[in-house]
């Protein structure tokens, strides 16, 4: 399994990077393929709403050429994707934000009013880190990840949620965390029979 971490946290090490890595590991363990991009590494906009993407319905065709190019491929290759973001400001980061903004080229809108999403089908799931409780901004993120994620078609794993955390030395050394996020990685991995 393809698994492609978004990582929309601008720090590197911080809370949500330590969650991350434990699950990435976990993942491996269990046979993924895992990598990883950090957004705030690359250099990309917001959408610009041009319908530039409308032109073509067999790729995401956006007309901002930067560094969102790569992450389009990297999403359609993969099988699984991981949105993770500490909350900021009772949202998502601004860097994953914009990537959800520009994951508009992904729809393909159609003259009857109906569309299809390339990401149709597609697994998913999300890992958010907050210093307040889960009720503080964190919900908000859940909330907005859900309605992306239904309306992009895409197939839920679930939502790891890791809340009053304090310095990334803290949250390593949680034993309780990381062993929920291992356990959430396998459940990615191996997921319930129904």
């Amino acid at each position: 399994m393809k698994t492609l971490i978004l990582q929309g946290s601008p720090r590197k090490g911080g809370n949500t990077d330590v969650v991350v890595k434990e699950m990435a590991s976990r993942l491996r363990e269990a046979g993924a393929k895992v990598s990883k991009i950090y957004l705030g590494r690359l250099e990309f906009s917001g959408c610009i709403e041009c319908f530039a993407c409308q032109n073509r319905t067999d790729r995401p065709n956006c007309g901002l050429d930067d560094d969102m190019q790569k992450v389009y491929k990297r999403m359609l290759a993969a099988d699984m994707l991981i949105f993770a973001t500490p909350v900021f400001c009772w949202g998502p980061t601004a860097q994953l934000k914009a990537v959800l903004d520009r994951c508009y080229a992904f729809c393909k809108f159609h003259e009857d009013g109906s569309y299809n999403s390339l990401l149709q089908g597609k697994r998913c799931a999300l890992v958010t880190t907050a210093g307040g409780t889960k009720d503080d901004g964190a919900d908000a993120v859940v909330d907005s990840y859900r309605r992306f994620g239904k309306f992009m078609g895409m197939r839920s794993a679930g939502e790891l949620v890791c809340a009053l955390l304090t310095s990334p030395d803290e949250t390593a050394n949680n034993a309780r965390l990381m062993a929920r996020a291992r356990r959430f990685a396998e459940r990615l991995v191996r997921p319930k029979k129904r």
